[in-house]
């Protein structure tokens, strides 16, 4: 009798896990499938500062905003105070870091920094808008 017994619990037992592990499947077969997130979509900019001629240059989608500067008098000043009035800024003598304000503050991120011969390059983000 008791090799009947044995045999016949672990068969029983069997059965058992096997129907528990086949609501667990089905279970989970009835989740809901979730729509992809789209893609974040960027737009770039630049800010470029030519070192010779002194020069600013703010590149943005179809917004090009230029400052001429000049080789002979190496004074930044009135480029920067140009551009800084074209991105808006109403400040008396105004800095390259206010330019940079502003441009943070239109939600601009810089991302990189490069400076090649006789350039500065200064490279933004920011969502699509």
């Amino acid at each position: 009798m008791k090799r009947i017994t044995i045999p016949g619990f672990l068969v029983g037992f069997t059965l058992g896990l096997a129907a528990m592990a086949g609501q667990a499947l089905l279970a989970t077969g009835t989740a809901v499938v979730q729509p992809a997130k789209p893609r974040p979509a960027w737009e770039y900019g630049s800010l470029v500062f030519g070192e010779t001629a002194l020069d600013l240059h703010w590149q943005a989608g179809k917004t090009v905003l230029e400052t001429p500067g000049d080789v002979i008098k190496r004074d930044p000043g009135p480029s920067i105070n140009e551009l800084y009035r074209k991105l808006g800024g109403k400040e008396e003598n105004p800095t390259l870091g206010m330019i940079l304000n502003l441009i943070g503050q239109d939600g601009w991120e810089l991302v990189s920094f490069t400076r090649p011969p006789g350039v500065q390059i200064w490279t933004f983000k920011r969502a699509s808008q």
